[in-house]
């Protein structure tokens, strides 16, 4: 198994090689070494910033993993770690069609990081996360930079994440496994915890994190505050929750439509455990990335 994480790792890796002779900042986490960026084509101060974008914190949700809560990436220290070139925007994740800015990507499970560039480890600087809005089903952390957060204060760290939406991050059925249900949800936890476990690198402190967002962003800001009923312990110390956007939680029978929806949009079986494996297996043209108000997946 612990092959296998590698592999995974080395196969991404492998797709954001960086120059012969990179240039940028750089982070060793032990398990990879980031290259990043001094300049941000987003910022408008001039302020001496690094940035850090499109860094995994989970698998990629793909194939066999595809509507299952995210799975962790091996980060065991390595003498040698490969490096990653994070010197610009990851992907976003699959957006509603019509989509304003593209269709995105399964592989979104990234975040960005804006650091003063004196910033090291040891510092302890706060940090603040966003988790965009966009009702759940559009979004991406490119629509809200923080460059500007960073330079103006100087006194900060801040980043962002990607998380799953649609049917790719809420998709119901009882041929589920419950772990796995509210998956983009789960995303936000599993991302939270990754900046937890590394924050300090960039010199931030990871016990003093605040997460915020606004609209949906701000929902699930309120929902990670409850998640899992208070049995686990929550990897921030604040939350700022901006305008909820949270509308009513799809009925049984609206759920089952979607699904039903989404099997048949994908020539796949509409019930049971055969639905589901098929739904996984199936290309991503044939499956269907709208969430309209009735809560229900209409083909693309």
């Amino acid at each position: 198994m612990e092959l296998f994480y590698w592999f995974v790792l080395s196969a991404f890796l492998a797709s954001r090689k960086v120059d012969c002779a990179p240039s940028g900042p750089t982070i060793n986490l032990g398990y990879v070494s980031l290259i990043g960026n001094a300049t941000s084509p987003t910022g408008t101060l001039n302020g001496s910033v690094d940035f850090f974008g499109g860094i995994p914190y989970a698998q990629a949700p793909v194939g066999q993993l595809r509507f299952r809560a995210p799975q962790p990436l091996n980060e065991t220290p390595r003498v040698n770690p490969p490096t990653l070139d994070a010197r610009n925007w990851g992907a976003p994740c699959i957006q509603q069609n019509p989509a304003v800015i593209g269709v995105g990507s399964e592989d979104c499970l990234l975040v960005n990081v804006w650091k003063p560039s004196n910033a090291k480890e040891g510092d302890k600087l706060p940090v603040i996360v966003y988790i965009y809005g966009g009702g759940f089903y559009y979004g991406n952390p490119q629509g809200f930079p923080m460059y500007d957060w960073v330079a103006q204060s100087q006194e900060v760290i801040a980043v962002s994440m990607g998380y799953r939406l649609n049917m790719f991050g809420f998709l119901t059925s009882p041929a589920m496994d419950p772990q796995d249900l509210n998956a983009g949800l789960l995303d936000q936890r599993a991302a939270i915890e990754w900046i937890n476990r590394h924050i300090s690198k960039f010199g931030g402190d990871p016990n003093t994190i605040t997460i915020s967002g606004e609209s949906a962003g701000g929902a699930s800001t309120v929902m990670q505050i409850v998640a899992f009923g208070g049995a686990k312990p929550v990897p921030f110390t604040k939350a700022i929750s901006q305008s909820i956007g949270y509308g009513p939680t799809p009925t049984t029978a609206q759920s089952a439509v979607a699904f039903t929806n989404a099997t048949i949009a994908a020539g796949c079986p509409t019930t049971g455990t055969a639905a589901l494996e098929c739904l996984r297996s199936a290309s991503l043209g044939t499956l269907p990335f709208s969430f309209h108000d009735d809560e229900t997946y209409d083909a693309i």
